[in-house]
């Protein structure tokens, strides 16, 4: 029924109040007394003392009056002619003593065991819970049991193994069903939630050695799709977990693919896309929608449609363990992006059923918080919200085995929960890693309460993707900017600054260096619009420079997949939805690039031999390394260390269209230089458009 056909509600906004409205369209919303009914007691109680408010704006007319209550017990409010209706207790989800009296650190989900299955979900404002499964495809609904703090249990007897269930809630007069928000896995399409024997989900363990730093990790950004689909990839299980997990893979002129290729470069770190169910990709007909998985429907389950048995509940939660570990069996930790920023719809979907209001941040007026552009924000400023993210958070490290997590739009996450995140999750593992994007956006969170790159300070253990090292580099997000590297000359002190980790942070470690990622167009597709005017050559090695800026900064590098050999969306800055022949990995380009392939190969290899590319502390960088520009148009970044093969680089970075010599002292060799120019009597030449990287012999 809609709600302008309803005659009558009875809410509850705080403790002890009731709020009645009644529509103006029945006896001109007016009625002279209440009667309140305790349905468990069968008692009934005349209520004269109303407060009226009146709005000429509203279609209701307003009643507010005391009366203690037992919330989750079912109370009927009846007006003068006789009109019933239940009272709802979904809006003390909004008071501020409501967590008071109901936080809870019970653990929930459902339990399994051959003999018995056990149920518990968190639904305080609801007067009747229900658990519906189906076994032996008949369907069965048991009534839960109220328990402190508005915990709902059920002790279902059998083996239900594998067994479909949802929750039915009661809320007033409207009974909604929910998926389990603590679901280890679903049926196609998120219909049902499912029973899951953890035991039946292990896999074998691959032990990492620790990090020493932060510093040391080398992020390469993945889609499990996208790494995967090409048909000339080589790869049996395209657009799957298992996918991830092949080994031996090629292209067809024998060049590796897939894991092989990634593990080939020498990066440490994958950095993958969301792997959590999404909204809007059916995982009956993966090839129909396309989504990189920024529409969450839910935080703990995995996507369908990664999976290769979309009806098995244990192939996503199998196959996603065996993607991880053959990562870590290679040598390469996992990030793992997560979406906790908002959810794709705000009514459909597992927090709104079980406690209405409670989980999406609201502005004063009540309204929505929208700074996910979503139509909606996760409010991790409330004690169960903040404790769901540490939950999944805490799954997804121990139960998935991932080694960091790479918050989307982390600004719209307060600075309590990432540091909890963080600090938690490095008291189980010193090596893991979080951060995320720290941009500012316009959330119902008070400024100094924002996870944004101007409050790092608060978060010293957080990371953040240095958006000022892209913009000065590469030009700002749109097609036809320039930076320092595609020719904009006043950008040259910004970009020594950046070279040397951007010392407005608290430490190099919380820097993401990046030119490139998966959101706005690629740097080949912009340098194709930036710099139209050149030819193939010269925007390939402006591209190779961006590349060799990231690599040789300090901070913490990022790489994009493909960035590697001039990967290209066709010219598509978004491509969030885009079909395959524009997202997809394409190896036949991989190998037509290979020299700059092997470019990569050459600066990881450099950055991870050479403490000096990677300094943890601004005064080690300060006091080891500096940074010079040569006619306003060139840079020298000289970076010095002890104990090594080599003493000193020199890193020269000339994006201009003129030919320089510059003066090298003796000793110096050339490590990489695009021409294959060498040192002439202590000098040598930048031709136009090169990145020069010389070093000198540690003296014995």
């Amino acid at each position: 029924m809609q709600n302008k056909h309803i005659r009558m509600k009875a809410l509850t906004y705080d403790f002890d109040q009731i709020t009645v409205l009644m529509t103006k369209n029945y006896y001109s919303g007016r009625s002279p007394h209440f009667y309140v009914k305790d349905v468990k007691y069968n008692e009934n109680s005349k209520i004269d003392n109303l407060e009226m408010v009146i709005n000429e704006l509203s279609d209701d007319m307003e009643y507010k009056f005391s009366y203690h209550f037992r919330v989750g017990d079912v109370y009927e409010i009846r007006d003068a002619y006789g009109l019933c209706t239940t009272l709802d207790f979904s809006y003390l989800a909004l008071c501020d003593r409501f967590e008071e009296k109901y936080y809870t650190d019970v653990e929930l989900g459902s339990f399994y065991s051959k003999y018995h299955t056990l149920f518990k979900v968190w639904a305080p404002t609801a007067t009747v819970v229900y658990v519906r499964y189906i076994k032996d495809n008949r369907e069965f609904i048991e009534v839960m049991e109220r328990s402190q703090n508005g915990v709902f249990v059920k002790e279902v007897q059998g083996d239900l193994d594998g067994c479909p269930y949802v929750y039915m809630y009661k809320h007033g007069n409207r009974i909604e069903e929910g998926l389990d928000p603590y679901a280890y896995s679903s049926t196609a399409n998120s219909r049902m939630s499912v029973v899951i024997d953890i035991q039946k989900t292990m896999v074998t363990k691959y032990t990492l050695e620790k990090m020493a730093k932060k510093t040391d990790a080398i992020i390469y950004e993945i889609s499990v799709r996208d790494m995967t689909i090409q048909e000339e990839s080589g790869i049996q299980h395209k657009g799957n977990y298992l996918g991830l997990s092949e080994c031996h893979t090629k292209s067809p002129n024998g060049y590796s693919t897939g894991l092989d290729y990634i593990a080939s470069l020498g990066v440490t770190h994958v950095q993958i896309m969301p792997i959590t169910d999404f909204a809007t990709v059916d995982d009956e007909g993966e090839n129909l929608l396309y989504n990189w998985g920024y529409d969450p429907l839910q935080f703990g389950v995995l996507e369908g449609s990664y999976s290769e048995d979309v009806y098995d509940p244990y192939s996503r939660i199998i196959e996603a363990k065996k993607m991880i570990q053959a990562f870590h069996q290679k040598g390469i930790r996992v990030n793992l992006d997560v979406v906790f920023n908002h959810l794709y719809d705000v009514f459909n979907n597992p927090f709104e059923k079980s406690v209405p209001r409670y989980f999406l941040r609201r502005r004063h007026d009540g309204t929505l918080s929208n700074g996910s552009w979503c139509g909606n924000d996760f409010n991790t400023t409330a004690k169960m919200c903040q404790r769901y993210v540490l939950d999944m958070c805490q799954r997804l490290q121990m139960f998935y085995g991932v080694d960091g997590f790479r918050f989307d739009l982390m600004g719209l996450l307060d600075i309590d929960t990432m540091n909890r995140v963080a600090q938690t999750c490095s008291d189980r593992d010193p090596s893991f890693m979080v951060y995320g994007e720290g941009w500012d956006m316009d959330t119902a969170l008070p400024y100094e309460k924002k996870t944004i790159i101007a409050n790092q300070h608060l978060t010293p253990h957080v990371g953040y993707f240095n958006d000022a090292f892209r913009n000065i580099m590469r030009g700002d997000n749109d097609m036809y900017s320039r930076g320092f590297i595609s020719h904009r000359r006043e950008n040259i002190d910004g970009a020594m600054k950046a070279i040397m980790g951007s010392d407005h942070f608290k430490s190099p470690s919380q820097v993401i260096q990046y030119t490139e990622c998966h959101d706005n167009t690629t740097c080949f597709d912009k340098l194709c619009m930036s710099n139209s005017e050149e030819d193939e050559i010269r925007r390939e090695r402006r591209a190779q420079m961006m590349l060799g800026s990231v690599l040789l900064a300090q901070g913490v590098p990022f790489i994009h997949s493909g960035q590697e050999f001039l990967r290209t969306k066709s010219g598509v800055e978004n491509s969030y939805c885009s079909p395959d022949n524009i997202n997809q990995i394409d190896y036949i380009r991989r190998e037509k690039y290979n020299s700059m392939v092997e470019f990569v190969r050459f600066l990881i290899s450099l950055r991870k031999n050479n403490p000096c590319f990677r300094y943890p502390s601004y005064d080690m960088i300060h006091s080891h390394n500096k940074i010079e520009r040569i006619n306003d148009q060139v840079i020298k970044y000289h970076l010095s260390q002890e104990r090594q093969d080599y003493s000193d680089f020199y890193v020269y970075f000339n994006p201009t269209l003129d030919e320089i010599r510059v003066g090298v002292e003796e000793g110096v060799e050339v490590l990489y230089h695009p021409d294959k120019e060498d040192v002439h009597h202590n000098e040598i030449k930048l031709t136009p458009v090169s990145l020069v990287i010389l070093a000198r012999k540690e003296e014995k």
